[in-house]
């Protein structure tokens, strides 16, 4: 999770890291290896994490704060890219911070499970 003071500056920094959004302006995404501008934007946990052209960053808000996580696509071990566009994924996504955040990423949106 990240801090930003105010509500513009954060949407700022998420409509910029990951430019699609996925419905409803409280999810977006894009391929992982677009998104990292520094260092400092890989999510938590994956410091020495190289991406792939495969993966996906995920923002989310959940109680007015915006939370990163990444969907490893490459290995196969947990999700699966099912269509690239619309950005289709399985099975569902489940919040890496703990916010409790469950749902799909299906024909380009976010739907809650």
């Amino acid at each position: 999770m990240k801090d930003f003071g105010s509500e513009e500056a954060a949407l700022a920094w998420a409509e910029q890291i990951a430019p699609n959004d996925l419905g409803d302006g409280n999810h977006r995404w894009s391929w992982l290896v677009r998104a990292i501008a520094s260092r400092d934007e890989l999510p938590a946990g994956v410091a020495n994490y190289v991406p792939t052209a495969r993966d996906i960053l995920w923002l989310h808000r959940h109680e007015d704060r915006w939370f990163t996580g990444w969907i490893d696509l490459t290995s196969g071990t947990r999700h699966r890219l099912v269509s690239e566009d619309p950005l289709t994924i399985e099975p569902s996504i489940l919040c890496p911070a703990g916010c409790g955040l469950h749902g799909f990423i299906r024909g380009g949106r976010w739907v809650p499970a």
